[in-house]
């Protein structure tokens, strides 16, 4: 920095002059802030003005008011009160009413196949056949139910039998009565001794007689219902006893089995139909048994004890034998279980007593000991087989001298390795007969055919197993 000038003058004043600038001093503290003012007091607020007047209502739109009432029923319609349209009522209109659409006042009239307003109908002849309901392949309308109903699908079957007609018949050509011939032939191992071996034809020929009573050389010709009797009357025996000129003769006329001729046996003899199955009409009993040994009947004029009935399902032929008879109400019957099946019974056919035979087994020692297959064998030392045709086995029965002094033994009947009942038989006190209960057979083991082994089987021992004694007597039905 230079140095400053000094000039003196003989004035009083004095005079500097600063050549230069000095350097700049500190800044000085910052002085505190002043007390801020008092706040000055708010003026008062002005009062507010007074409201104007309301205005008037304005005129109600078109249609007029609508005022409801002072109260309701809640889920109910309502409905006008009055013509004027401007008050509401409870409708009394539940919401349960309009969704079963059930409070209608008219309904609308119908016109067309179907006529009427309410109660409608169904103009005649206006049911196509593509309207039914779908029906099977070879079924046809009609019904077999007992009583009055709906109409049923059929099967040929069902048909064939509501119509009395054979399955295969010739039903064609005209209603007149045919001329038949019956050919008999010799009962097995007869010979010329007993009777003419020789089969021989007899043509009958009078369709105004009964076609047994008829003398053999009357002419005419029998009716269809004459041959039908005579077919299906197992019972009755071709009545016509006649001779023959020869026993070499192989067929006879009329003339010469009316006529007594000469030879050596001169003896009137008959010739027997062999006993087979006769179709029950379907409109004699209810389709669907009623249990599982018990079929409704409307005509049991053909049934009794001790003959044998056979059942044919859809699939499945069931042999059984009658029990019981409630006239022209029902049968009871003893073998397999009529609702296995679970279809309706096609067609009912009752046999001659001839087809039933009866086999008795005896079992002389203690047997309800212990479970065994084979009772005959292991305490009787014997065995048996069938030898005969086809057979089927429907009813058990099985009673003992000695009881078990506990609980009793269950008894069986075996054919080949298959017990014959479903459950067995429990014995009872001595000598009390128990027989098989109601659908107890199994359709799947009572047939028997020629070599199968049969025998009397324990299938549960008894308490103490001391019972002894045991009879078992066994039902045959023949296929």
């Amino acid at each position: 920095m230079a140095d400053p000038t000094v000039t003196i003058t003989p004035t009083p004043n004095i005079t500097v002059v600063m050549n230069d600038t000095g350097p700049r001093g500190k800044t000085g503290h910052k002085g505190d802030q002043g007390i801020q003012g008092i706040q000055g007091i708010q003026g008062i607020q002005g009062i507010q003005g007074i409201p104007g007047e309301k205005g008037d209502q304005g005129d109600p739109g078109v249609g007029g008011d609508m005022f409801g009432p002072t109260a309701a029923t809640d889920g109910v319609a309502a409905m006008y009160d009055g013509v004027t349209g401007k008050l509401l009522k409870d409708g009394a209109i539940t919401e349960a009413r309009v969704a079963l659409n059930d409070n209608k006042l008219t309904n609308a009239s119908h016109t067309g196949d179907v006529t009427g307003s309410g109660a409608l109908t169904i103009g005649d002849g206006k049911v196509t056949n593509v309207k039914l309901a779908d029906m099977e392949t070879a079924h046809f309308k009609g019904r077999v139910t007992a009583a009055t109903g709906s109409p049923e699908d059929l099967t040929v079957a069902q048909t064939l039998a509501a119509l009395s007609v054979t399955a295969g018949a010739d039903v064609t050509g005209d209603n007149a009565p045919q001329a038949h011939t019956h050919t008999h032939a010799a009962a097995t191992g007869q010979t010329t001794d007993d009777h003419h071996a020789q089969a021989h034809s007899v043509s009958h020929t009078d369709g105004t007689d009964d076609i047994q009573s008829a003398t053999i050389d009357q002419k005419g010709v029998a009716t269809a219902a004459q041959i039908i009797a005579l077919e299906a009357a197992t019972a009755a025996q071709h009545a016509e006893s006649h001779t023959v000129a020869s026993h070499s003769d192989t067929t006879a006329t009329g003339a010469n089995l009316n006529t007594l001729v000469g030879g050596e046996d001169t003896t009137l003899h008959g010739h027997g139909l062999a006993p087979s199955w006769e179709l029950i009409a379907a409109s004699a009993y209810t389709a669907t048994p009623a249990s599982a040994g018990v079929i409704t009947m409307s005509d049991t004029s053909d049934l009794a004890v001790g003959k044998p009935v056979k059942g044919v399902f859809a699939g499945a032929t069931y042999y059984a034998l009658v029990t019981a008879v409630s006239a022209n109400t029902s049968i009871t019957i003893s073998g397999p279980n009529l609702t296995t099946p679970g279809t309706d019974l096609t067609g009912l056919y009752v046999g001659p007593a001839e087809r039933v035979s009866q086999a008795t087994f005896y079992i002389g020692d203690t047997y309800g000991d212990d479970i065994d297959t084979d009772l005959l064998l292991h305490d009787m030392d014997a065995s048996q087989s069938w030898d005969l045709a086809d057979a089927y086995i429907v009813g058990v029965r099985a009673y003992h001298v000695d009881a078990d002094t506990g609980t009793e033994a269950t008894v069986n009947f075996r054919i080949g390795t298959n017990e014959v009942l479903l459950t067995g038989i429990v014995l009872g006190a001595a000598d009390t007969r128990i027989k098989n209960t109601a659908g107890d057979i199994d359709p799947a083991n009572y047939k028997i055919v020629a070599d199968d082994r049969e025998r009397p089987t324990c299938t549960a021992a008894g308490g103490t197993g001391d019972a002894a004694d045991l009879t078992m007597d066994i039902i045959i039905v023949w296929e």
